[in-house]
């Protein structure tokens, strides 16, 4: 399985049983997701575990709202092997009016969509979020 799959796969699973953490690994491409997760608002905190060589974790801390539910709801991997969708900045699209997010895989690294939009970057869409 694929890191952006496999990552979306561990998050969604940890918010649909309700839980307000999940480690996934510590690669530098799921690292720049988190970071992505963290700057738009839907993780508290991210935390690297002991260095373990290549098996090394990170543990995300989901942003929970008043009813102690994470506020992140839905997350979609959108990349695969026969489905890499490639974007120009005019079709970065804006998902739930605004409230959703669209992480992507730029020139200058992974950015959310408001950010490749300020940015006047293209590049190929890795995740949507909401």
């Amino acid at each position: 399985m694929a890191s952006v799959e496999q990552f979306a796969t561990r998050v969604r699973n940890a918010v649909s049983r309700g839980a307000t953490s999940v480690e996934v690994e510590a690669s530098k491409l799921n690292v720049s997701l988190s970071a992505a997760l963290k700057r738009e608002g839907f993780l508290d905190s991210v935390e690297k575990l002991e260095d373990k060589g290549p098996g090394t974790k990170c543990k995300l801390w989901f942003k929970v709202g008043r009813d102690l539910k994470p506020l992140l709801t839905y997350i979609e991997a959108f990349n695969f092997p026969g489905r890499r969708q490639y974007l120009p900045v005019k079709s970065i699209p804006r998902l739930k009016a605004g409230a959703g997010v669209v992480v992507i895989s730029t020139s200058q690294g992974v950015l959310t969509g408001r950010e490749a939009r300020s940015k006047s970057v293209g590049g190929e869409l890795l995740l949507k979020i909401w």
